[in-house]
């Protein structure tokens, strides 16, 4: 019976999208095809007012007409992998960078896209997040300090962005146009975004600092360049490392997998 239902709900999504599919008729009034066509519009309806929510800025940069076009795009090639219809939209800066006539002409609207994602998967985060232990740091050897794994915090995220897509994302939330025609959009931006009480709070970053963030996820500390070890001191001020483990970065992911 499970597997009968799970069946179902997969040719019913298959139908959603426009794609082959076989299942029972659908009963009501009108043709099958009339009442799918319902289902479908009340659908695609749902996931881009999802996305209109959590991609202010790209519709905006982009203007209602071609956002629409292009959500309903996404919408209808890429389908749900869970029912939280609030958060539906993950991908959408890949859609956005697949489609020429989008991307060729405004390539920053996809980094705009990663952007909003991000601050939305911070937003959904708990602020509370433990102190780096500095006190227990200063009691290993420098041979154990060496070995060290960092451990970032969870209320903390990151972009990276060719483009200055920080200022763009404040300008277009105060809706300073003055501000936007001003930006030089081919300016390198780096972003923290940091869960607090208040909200998530935004903090621009500068290259060696989020490369040194970066490095950390795969590297020990004495594995890291040098150049970029006085960026430690900052980040942890910043609270961008909540404490840190004698194993390496990949067994420390794969304990906290288990």
């Amino acid at each position: 019976m499970v597997k009968d239902l799970a069946n179902l709900q997969r040719q019913f999504s298959q139908a959603l999208h426009y794609q082959p599919f076989s299942m029972p008729n659908l009963k009501g009034r009108g043709s099958e095809e009339a009442l799918l066509q319902i289902y479908r519009n009340q659908f695609v309806v749902s996931l881009k007012e999802s996305m209109d929510r959590i991609y202010p800025a790209v519709k905006m940069l982009a203007g209602e007409e071609c956002f629409d076009g292009v959500t309903r795009h996404h919408v209808l090639t890429t389908p749900m992998t869970d029912a939280r219809v609030e958060t539906y939209g993950f991908g959408f800066d890949n859609t956005l960078s697949s489609l020429p006539n989008i991307h060729e002409p405004a390539p920053y609207l996809a980094d705009m896209a990663g952007f909003e994602w991000q601050f939305l998967m911070v937003s959904q985060r708990d602020y509370n997040a433990p102190l780096f232990p500095i006190e227990a740091l200063s009691k290993l050897t420098p041979e154990q300090i060496g070995e060290l794994s960092l451990i970032t915090a969870p209320n903390i995220g990151w972009h990276r962005s060719l483009f200055c897509i920080r200022s763009l994302w404040e300008a277009v939330k105060a809706d300073d146009r003055d501000v936007i025609s001003q930006l030089r959009i081919e300016q390198p931006e780096q972003t923290l975004m940091k869960k607090t009480l208040a909200g998530v709070e935004i903090i621009p970053l500068s290259d060696e600092a989020l490369r040194f963030i970066e490095l950390s996820q795969q590297q020990t500390l004495g594995a890291l360049p040098p150049e970029l070890m006085p960026q430690l001191r900052h980040l942890v001020q910043l609270g961008v490392f909540s404490g840190f483990s004698l194993t390496s970065p990949a067994q420390h992911k794969e304990n906290n997998d288990e």
